[in-house]
């Protein structure tokens, strides 16, 4: 009996990855192209395994395919996913949470020291004849700044690895680690508040839920220095955006850096984020961060192999649920 293996996405150069992972199964890759149109409504009814990016599948998507064992998300969020919803069906929902450490914690490093050079403002500035570097003034010291981590799981603790490697005190905020965990990972421990007040930079690493949506809002900005950047690698739903660019524009925060927003890519007719793009204090980068060649290979690839294990009646390697009915 052949599985069907619905993409929900618009697709990689090839499949040769997934084909080499279930040469052992009989499976059919079928590509939907988005979930909430006629044309791919009716391919998802044909899903066994449903494959998705940031696809949002709601109880309604999932009613569409009726014989779906497993939504396969390629990536580590699930906030696009009712998982509820997909537990009540029975249907395994699994992501893949350990393929794009070490880039997304590079990215965000990145991101910090472009800031705090001030690089992205003095290459337009030389680009456009200004060739004297005032234009990025005043530049602090890497080794008299405090860095700021909230979340400190995989990615957080090598964020706050790589800026130690630079100079940078850490300071990191977990909720669900104690200050012993924290302090062996190599960051002092710490509340809120006191993040907020205290770091020269923030950088982002929790996941989206009802407790950390907009977690950036304008109270906590006011909280910030003066002096002060955000930087954003995780969702774009942590962020109130509104109350950024106000915070940016009014002198409240310095600056910040994202590589995530609240609409991917961003509609023309977003006034708040058209502003934060066009604006030299900001960086934005297309949800990039999780990015290299070995990184989406890590990425497929186990994903690809929790798919198989579904189909041989055995647990996902990384489910975010739990589906007892499915095991044999």
């Amino acid at each position: 009996m052949t599985t069907h293996i619905v993409f929900a996405f618009d697709g990689f150069p090839d499949l040769a990855i997934e084909r080499s992972v279930l040469a052992d199964q009989a499976v059919e890759f079928i590509w939907s192209h988005g979930v909430d149109t006629p044309e791919s409504r009716a391919v998802l009814r044909q899903a066994d395994v449903l494959v998705i990016a940031l696809q949002k599948i709601t109880g309604e998507v999932m009613d569409a395919m009726p014989d779906c064992r497993l939504i396969s998300r390629l990536g580590v969020g699930i906030d696009n996913i009712d998982v509820p919803a997909a537990t009540a069906r029975g249907i395994w929902v699994a992501n893949v949470p350990d393929y794009g450490v070490d880039e997304v914690a590079t990215h965000a490093i990145a991101l910090v020291l472009t800031q705090l050079r001030g690089i992205h403002i003095l290459a337009n500035a030389a680009r456009a004849g200004v060739y004297d570097g005032q234009a990025a003034r005043p530049i602090q010291r890497s080794t008299q700044l405090t860095l700021g981590v909230m979340g400190y799981g995989r990615i957080g603790r090598m964020v706050g690895s790589k800026s130690a490697g630079v100079g940078m005190r850490v300071i990191a905020y977990d909720p669900f680690l104690s200050d012993e965990k924290i302090r062996a990972a190599g960051a002092e421990p710490t509340d809120l508040e006191r993040l907020f007040r205290e770091s020269d930079f923030i950088s982002l690493h929790l996941p989206l839920d009802a407790n950390t949506r907009h977690i950036i809002n304008a109270h906590t900005l006011g909280m910030m220095k003066p002096s002060a950047y955000l930087v954003n690698t995780a969702r774009g739903g942590l962020v109130d955006e509104a109350a950024l660019l106000d915070a940016i524009c009014t002198g409240r925060i310095r600056g910040a850096a994202l590589d995530v927003l609240s609409s991917e890519p961003p509609r023309a007719d977003d006034e708040v984020l058209q502003a934060l793009l066009k604006d030299e204090r900001v960086i934005i980068t297309p949800h990039v961060a999780w990015y290299s060649e070995q990184a989406q290979v890590d990425m497929r690839t186990r994903a690809a192999e929790d798919v198989r294990r579904v189909l041989r009646g055995e647990r996902p390697r990384t489910p975010v649920n739990e589906v007892v009915a499915a095991l044999p």
